[in-house]
């Protein structure tokens, strides 16, 4: 079977596959093909190269392009794999990696007791004497520096030199190897020695540019500008140009821990650390955050291609973030990176190099990528990666309430009562099945679309009855997603207590106890204004009892005594003029205490139905002598007010009335009394001379009528309105909310259809009757 390259063979391991199409492809017939076939045109697979069995029965391509082989002893597939894994020999670790000539073939050193190897294409090419390799410097004029234990080594062209670490030193390792100046002289870092000088094979101490620290560094940079990076532990990176140095620490925003690698192109310089990545701006450093606000894993290796990209050796797998991904987090410092992440999945051996002092990531000449993992090297070329295009078809399995699983039918009611449940559901993609991502989301539970990365169960709790639609959607392998998805509709019927009827039950159930309870709370509120006024009443009629029989009794007797004694006079004494006015005086007065215990005994009514009948009274009352033109007119249906109410506005209206008599001189008086539909109202007004702005804020000196009035008509919850104006006149007027006037619950209302049989009788003509 003819299989394109880097295609790689992974047997299945699920004891059960899920539902998939799956279509047979015949290789072209050998005996028809033009070109003769060749060994070096077939790849051979059999059971000594990982396929489960030398007899092959079937051959199938799914329809996402996997090739799935059936054998006497198993099923094998056949996918792409991003990456080409690639192991010089058994037993290399620690890899230090240099991008060789044009190419494409690459150095691979080794920590461990392994040669350095030339790669090129398929043929790797060992230099047995070269061993334990952990750092490199790559000079003008073709000559690479290696870094090893014990010493260093001067590649030039295909020959290796080697020279001694000093004498007087330890053994021990070369982490680093940097330039120190032009004329070929190195910084090499040794041990815990640190940085020694070293130039035409002579070791020498030399003092270090001031600034610099003499500890080995952990990373370092040769920038195409002649600069050199060197990074450090703690957060501490220095920069050596021309012998100058420039010291940054977490003050300038750095803040990667550990500097592991230093990486750059063109006008950005990139960080990585234990802590994730970073980038220097020129001036300042700036983390970068994943979407989600996370920091990167530990960085080890970076690679910036031409175009613009940015890939990473990461502590969790090769991270790839696209150009457009690349511009937005330099533009915008609060980016967060969307990227994508390979890994074993993706053909890589093992997990990312992360120790050693050099970058883990290079790129070749032939624009491969080549990366160090603890078990070997992988490489993959940018330009050619197939991207997985068929969105995976969405099906939803079962869903499980209690202890029974239902079937996904069209129209699936649940048990009453049911609060928790648990739906299964799947996507159809077997290219990598394990990076099948799924979001799912209850119409009528849930808001938002729920994450639920590669979970393929969904729970929901605390449900309530009603009808619910499930919706998920999956992604395949590459993230194109399948939108539409799969949709399955339930219906969770409802307990008795949860129907709508017995809700409303229960609504009017409250509502009714909130009617009682407020009636009860204006009964009682009533009952205790009553009583009040029973008390007042009883007050009044006390104090009119005591005035009548006590003060005006005494005034009467005095004026008869008085009047005796003026008859004793005679006619022509001088004191006889005097005792006349005097008699006079008490004559008024008693008058005006008569008047008083009228005033105080018009309350005694008791709800009435003849409330209008007092305000006829007062001119009566007052006797009047002066011609004035008064009436009442009423309007709507009479009805008996709370005994309360009709002795709080029988007193507001006769004080009213009886202002309007003694001080507005007045030639019309109106009292107009109206049963409305929602208020109670008593207006008295005339065409007096009205009452002084001052006198109708804060009253009489004196004198507590208009006070009285607005204190009344509070405790009883009625709005009192004065209005006047000079020459123009006074309007009192009172409403009072039917709820509050009246006795009788009917008589708040009176209805449309009877206010036309009713016709107000106004009492002018009667009045003028009166008077004649």
């Amino acid at each position: 079977m003819n299989l394109p390259a880097r295609r790689s063979v992974f047997k299945y391991q699920s004891s059960k596959l899920d539902k998939v199409e799956l279509r047979v492809r015949f290789p072209e017939r050998l005996e028809n093909r033009k070109t003769p076939v060749t060994d070096a045109s077939l790849e051979i697979y059999n059971e000594k190269s990982g396929l489960s069995g030398d007899s092959t029965i079937q051959v199938l391509e799914d329809r996402e392009g996997t090739i799935w082989v059936s054998t006497s002893k198993g099923l094998d597939r056949f996918r792409y794999s991003h990456f080409v894994s690639v192991n010089p020999s058994q037993g290399h670790q620690n890899f230090t990696l240099l991008a060789g000539g044009g190419g494409g073939e690459i150095w691979a050193g080794s920590a461990a007791h392994k040669p350095i190897t030339l790669i090129r294409g398929e043929e790797s090419v060992s230099k047995d004497d070269v061993k334990y390799i952990s750092s490199f410097y790559r000079a003008d004029g073709g000559v690479v520096w290696w870094g090893g234990f014990g010493g260093v080594w001067r590649q030039q062209n295909d020959r290796f030199d080697f020279f001694l670490q000093p004498p007087d030193t330890k053994t021990d390792w070369v982490w680093e190897v940097i330039r120190a100046d032009a004329d070929g002289g190195l910084w090499i870092g040794l041990g815990d020695v640190g940085l020694i000088y070293f130039k035409d094979g002579v070791w020498s101490k030399r003092p270090l540019p001031e600034g610099l620290l003499e500890r080995v560094p952990s990373a370092s940079y040769h920038a195409s500008s002649g600069k050199i990076w060197l990074g450090y532990t703690e957060n501490r990176a220095a920069l050596l140009d021309n012998n100058k140095v420039r010291a940054f620490t977490s003050a300038d925003g750095l803040d990667i821990g550990r500097i592991r690698v230093i990486r750059g192109r063109a006008e950005h310089l990139w960080f990585g650390g234990e802590l994730g990545l970073a980038i220097f701006d020129g001036e300042r450093f700036r983390s970068i955050r994943k979407t989600g606000g996370e920091r990167f894993g530990t960085v080890s290796g970076i690679v910036e291609t031409s175009d613009g990209a940015l890939w990473l050796n990461e502590v969790h797998g090769v991270v790839y973030i696209s150009p457009d991904e690349v511009r937005k987090m330099v533009e915008n410092s609060d980016h967060q990176v969307n990227f994508r992440l390979y890994n074993f999945l993706d053909g890589l051996p093992g997990a990312p190099q992360m120790n050693w002092t050099v970058s883990t990531a290079i790129e070749a000449t032939d624009g491969r990528l080549w990366f160090a993992t603890d078990n070997g090297l992988a490489w993959i070329d940018p330009s050619k990666t197939v991207k997985n295009d068929v969105p995976p078809p969405v099906v939803v399995r079962a869903i499980s309430a209690g202890e029974k699983t239902y079937e996904t039918t069209a129209s699936l009611s649940l048990p009453k009562g049911t609060e928790s449940l648990r739906i299964d559901y799947t996507a159809l993609s077997l290219s990598i099945p394990e990076r099948v991502r799924f979001r799912y989301r209850l119409e009528g539970f849930d808001d938002e679309w729920r994450d639920a990365e590669t979970r393929r169960e969904a729970f929901y709790t605390n449900l309530g009855p009603g009808d619910y639609r499930f919706r998920v959607i999956a992604s395949n392998n590459d993230g194109v997603w399948n939108e539409n998805g799969a949709v399955l509709e339930f219906t969770i019927l409802p307990m008795f207590y949860q129907t709508r009827w017995f809700l409303l039950l229960c609504a009017a159930a409250v509502v009714f106890l909130v009617w009682l309870g407020y009636k009860w709370r204006v009964r009682e509120v009533k009952s205790r204004l009553r009583f009040q006024f029973q008390e007042r009443l009883a007050e009044r009629t006390r104090i009119a009892q005591d005035l009548h029989d006590t003060l005006l009794q005494g005034f009467v007797s005095a004026s008869m005594q008085l009047d005796v004694a003026v008859d004793n006079l005679p006619a022509d004494s001088p004191a006889k003029p005097r005792l006349n006015r005097v008699h006079e005086i008490i004559g008024q007065l008693i008058e005006d205490g008569r008047n008083t215990v009228k005033g105080l005994r018009s309350a005694e009514t008791n709800g009435s139905t003849d409330f209008e009948q007092t305000f006829f009274r007062v001119r009566q009352d007052l006797d009047v002598q002066k011609r004035i033109d008064f009436r009442v007119v009423i309007e709507g249906l009479p009805a008996p007010l709370d005994p309360v109410v009709n002795a709080e506005a029988v007193f507001i209206g006769h004080e009213a009335l009886v202002n309007a008599f003694r001080h507005s001189q007045a030639s019309v008086i109106e009292v107009e009394i109206e049963y409305a539909s929602k208020n109670f109202r008593i207006l008295v007004r005339d065409n007096g001379v009205g009452i002084d702005s001052q006198i109708l804020r804060s009253g009489r000196d004196g004198h507590w009528g208009l006070s009285g009035m607005r204190e009344r008509a509070e405790k009883i919850g009625a709005r009192l309105r004065l209005w006047s104006r000079a020459a123009g006149g006074t309007e009192v007027e009172l409403s009072i909310p039917n709820r509050i006037a009246f006795n009788n619950q009917m008589s708040r209302r009176v209805p449309v259809w009877l206010r036309k049989f009713y016709t107000p009788k106004s009492e002018s003509t009667k009045m003028e009757q009166e008077d004649r």
